[in-house]
């Protein structure tokens, strides 16, 4: 991307020029002056190429002049559209910041999900961040101790929802920008909270990087290349992480502990670091890393030690250390899946599919004449109920070869970590004669789930009792 030192290098042609393939191009506008001039460059550049345009704005309503800025938008873009002889199509888009710690997290969270809405496959956004914005989050990431991912600050472009984001201003100072809108006689809104020093980046804007380009007039331009030199140290890290992960990777939920204690320190943060942002999770702080390695990690096998945050827990069992996210309290069984009822007895034969359900782990049952069923087939006894029951402890089960075989030993050998062994459901038959017996067991193998979040599917396995493993008329339970 090029550099620009002065208001009169800004050009449409040469800032857009290298924009990304795309489909529908769109803009962020704000009404503030950076946007107002990218939306002056771009509408000149897409009237020359004959395209559309799309702008979003969106009315945070935190304001008492959010209508007057909204109002603007919309008149900037008809106005746009009149005198270019083109399309732009303005939409305002009302939302609510969550109530938080930080409003001005809560507004920009509220804002990015109204751009990954509106965005489709093949979607590019432009956003208006330029120099001085860059050198403010290195500044802020520096004094959060951020590492060569925080500080390799703004990306020009990332994937955002189905589409992508581009800023074309990333290399341009405010100082150009303004020198640009006023020399085009441009009209932009001043949002008042830009004032407030209480804000850490608005602080950073009126206090300190004055100063630094008093001292240093080069400062937002240094600033760019130390984002982008750190930018590519940051790849090369995740290219390595990457590859240490598939060394020490036993599934998308668990890491080999054993693997691990063979990297050295930076390398095991950097694996750690991609495994938890790779779930979703934001990376943890040095001093958590830390805690992971000693307590977990370097942990005896046989010991349990636990780490939790917000939103997932770490465990170790065994040579595995094992992630676990928020916990739902639905687990479902199969892929057919369908929701939990109360029911945790039916009656036999089936006339039906039907779904057996115990506090929260459920089960989908089919007749044997459905095709095309995926689960385990097992063939009932004619008459009398099957019940499911979770486990109160000392229970047996008789299996092939093996004979009667304690629960808690089963579920030892095969591994199911103890936290698991609270899903374990056990299948028992209720004859009419008011006799009963354990048919069979299942037990989630691991902590990774899918299906939708209000009714994951976690993978298990079964342990039967060898009188139902043959007979014509099987009934298909699906793998929970």
């Amino acid at each position: 991307m090029s550099v620009f030192h002065t208001a009169s290098d800004l050009h449409p042609a040469d800032l857009l020029a290298g924009l990304p393939e795309h489909n529908r191009l769109w803009l962020a506008l704000s009404g503030g002056l950076d946007s107002v001039v990218l939306l002056d460059l771009t509408a000149r550049y897409c009237a020359e190429q004959g395209w559309p345009l799309q702008v979003l704005h969106v009315h945070h309503g935190l304001s008492a002049n959010a209508d007057h800025w909204a109002g603007h938008c919309r008149q900037l873009c008809r106005d746009y559209a009149l005198q270019l002889k083109m399309t732009i199509d303005c939409q305002v888009v009302r939302v609510t910041p969550d109530q938080g710690a930080s409003l001005e997290l809560q507004a920009r969270q509220a804002r990015y999900r109204v751009f990954e809405q509106h965005l489709e496959s093949g979607d590019l956004l432009l956003m208006a961040h330029h120099g001085d914005d860059q050198l403010e989050t290195l500044l802020l990431r520096l004094m959060r101790g951020s590492g060569s991912a925080g500080l390799a600050g703004i990306p020009v472009q990332r994937p955002l929802g189905a589409g992508h984001l581009y800023r074309p201003l990333l290399s341009v100072s405010r100082a150009d920008l303004e020198a640009y809108a006023r020399a085009r006689k441009l009209h932009w809104v001043e949002d008042e909270s830009n004032s407030c020093q209480d804000f850490d980046r608005n602080f950073l804007r009126h206090q300190i990087t004055p100063l630094l380009k008093q001292r240093w007039p080069q400062a937002v331009q240094v600033a760019g290349r130390s984002a982008a030199l750190l930018a590519d140290s940051e790849a090369l890290n995740r290219q390595l992480a990457q590859q240490d992960l598939d060394r020490v990777s036993l599934s998308a939920q668990a890491l080999s502990c054993r693997q691990l204690t063979q990297l050295p320190r930076p390398r095991r943060y950097n694996v750690l670091r991609l495994w938890l942002q790779q779930a979703g999770l934001d990376a943890p702080e040095q001093r958590h890393l830390a805690v992971i390695c000693r307590e977990l990690i370097g942990a005896q096998a046989d010991a349990r030690p636990e780490f939790r945050r917000p939103g997932f827990c770490l465990r170790r069992y065994r040579d595995q250390l094992i992630l676990q996210l928020a916990e739902n309290t639905n687990v479902s069984g199969g892929a057919d899946s369908v929701p939990p009822t109360a029911r945790d007895t039916l009656a036999l034969p089936l006339t039906a599919p039907a779904t057996l359900d115990c506090a929260g782990v459920a089960f989908r049952l089919w007749l044997s004449s459905a095709g095309g069923n995926t689960g385990e087939p097992i063939s009932l006894p004619g008459s009398g109920q099957l019940q499911l029951r979770a486990r109160v402890g000392g229970e047996r089960l008789c299996l092939p070869a093996r004979g009667h075989r304690p629960v808690k030993k089963l579920l030892q050998e095969a591994g199911i970590p103890p936290w698991l062994r609270t899903r374990v459901r056990l299948f028992w038959w209720l004859a009419d004669d008011g006799g009963e017996r354990l048919l069979g067991m299942w037990a989630p193998e691991n902590a990774e789930q899918t299906g939708v979040a209000e009714h994951p599917v976690y993978h298990g396995r079964f342990w039967w009792h060898p009188d139902l493993l043959c007979g014509p008329d099987p009934v298909y339970i699906a793998w929970a």
